[in-house]
C-alpha cells in the first residue's frame, strides 16, 4: 500500500513539474527556490533606509581634477523583503524601483510621470539577494562576465562591511547585519587617452534602521503605464534635453550616441511585461 502511494506522489511530481518549470525563469533552479521558501520562512527580515551620495572624480586635459556631485540614492528594505530604490541625478532623472516580496517589479520615473509594473516568479526576484552567510557575494558570481571576490571587511559608521572587488574595478562595502546594503562604493573607469582614471564614490548621508518610509513603495495611479522599452526610451529623451545646455557639444554628441535604447536588450522585460502585467494599479501595486 505505501509503495503504491508512493509511485502515485511521483507520477504526480512528474505531471506537476513541467508546469512549474514554465512559470520559472530559465535560469532558476531548486538552489533559487530553497532561498526564496527560505526568505518566506523568516517571519521579519532586518528593515532599514540608506542614503548615499555619489561624486565623480574627473581629470580634465590640462590634468586638473574635477570634482562634483553626480547623484543621491536611497536604498530601503521593508521588513517582509520588499526593497526599494531610489536614485536621483544630476541631469534631473529621478528613477524609482520597487522590488514587492510577491514578486511584484514597478518602476518609476517621477520627473516625466511614468512606470512601468508587471509580476515575475518572486524567486527570480528574492532568491538572488546577497546573502550575509556568502559574504554578501552575488548568487550568480562569474556568470556574464561579471566577477566579484570577498576581499576582506571593515567598520563603517558602526556597521562591520565586507569588502568585494569586481574585474569591473568596481569596490562595494555591505553590510551584512543590514542585509547586505551597501554603505560605500568606488568605480573606477580608464580613459581614452590613458590619462588619469576618473571615479565614482557612494558615501553615506545617513542609515536609519527599522520602517523605511512608506511613500518609498508607493506607485502614483495617475502616471502613464508604459512598457520597460517605452519608458527607458522617455527616460533617455529626458535627460538628453536636460543636458544638452549644459554640456559641449561634441561631449553631448558622444553621451547621446550612448543613450540610445537599444530594443532588443528590453525584449525579454516587454515579453514578460505583456504577458504579467497587472490590473491597473494604485498605492502599492494594488489592484483597484
Amino acid at each position: 500500500m505505501a509503495l503504491t502511494k508512493n509511485l502515485l506522489i511521483l507520477a504526480l511530481l512528474a505531471l506537476l513539474a513541467p508546469v512549474a518549470v514554465k512559470f520559472l525563469p530559465v535560469d532558476s533552479s531548486f538552489r533559487y527556490a530553497r532561498s526564496w521558501l527560505t526568505l518566506r520562512a523568516q517571519t521579519r527580515l532586518p528593515s532599514y533606509t540608506v542614503r548615499l551620495k555619489e561624486e565623480l572624480a574627473c581629470a580634465g586635459s590640462d590634468g586638473t581634477v574635477r570634482h562634483s556631485v553626480s547623484g543621491y540614492y536611497t536604498n530601503a528594505r521593508r521588513s517582509d523583503g520588499s526593497v526599494a530604490y531610489d536614485a536621483s541625478y544630476f541631469s534631473g532623472v529621478h528613477r524609482r524601483t520597487i522590488k514587492r516580496m510577491d514578486g511584484l517589479h514597478i518602476t518609476v520615473n517621477n520627473r516625466i510621470r511614468t512606470m512601468s509594473t508587471y509580476a515575475i516568479n518572486p524567486v527570480g526576484i528574492h532568491g538572488r539577494q546577497r546573502s550575509p552567510e556568502s559574504n554578501c557575494l552575488q548568487q550568480f558570481n562569474g556568470l556574464g562576465g561579471y566577477e566579484e571576490r570577498y576581499d576582506g571587511e571593515e567598520t563603517l559608521h558602526g556597521y562591520r562591511t565586507v569588502r568585494t572587488v569586481s574585474g569591473g574595478g568596481v569596490t562595494v562595502w555591505y553590510a551584512p547585519d543590514l542585509a547586505c546594503a551597501i554603505l560605500q562604493q568606488r568605480s573606477v573607469w580608464p580613459t581614452r587617452n590613458g590619462g588619469e582614471p576618473s571615479t565614482t564614490t557612494k558615501t553615506v548621508l545617513s542609515i536609519e534602521a527599522g520602517e523605511p518610509d512608506g511613500s518609498l513603495f508607493h506607485s502614483p495611479p495617475d502616471y502613464d503605464e508604459l512598457a520597460p522599452s517605452a519608458l527607458a526610451q522617455r527616460s533617455a529623451d529626458f535627460e538628453l534635453k536636460a543636458l544638452e545646455p549644459k554640456m559641449p557639444a561634441d561631449e553631448f554628441l558622444e553621451y547621446r550616441k550612448k543613450r540610445q535604447i537599444d530594443k532588443s536588450r528590453y525584449a525579454r522585460a516587454d515579453e514578460v511585461y505583456w504577458r504579467n502585467r497587472p490590473p491597473r494599479s494604485g498605492p502599492e501595486g494594488k489592484a483597484r
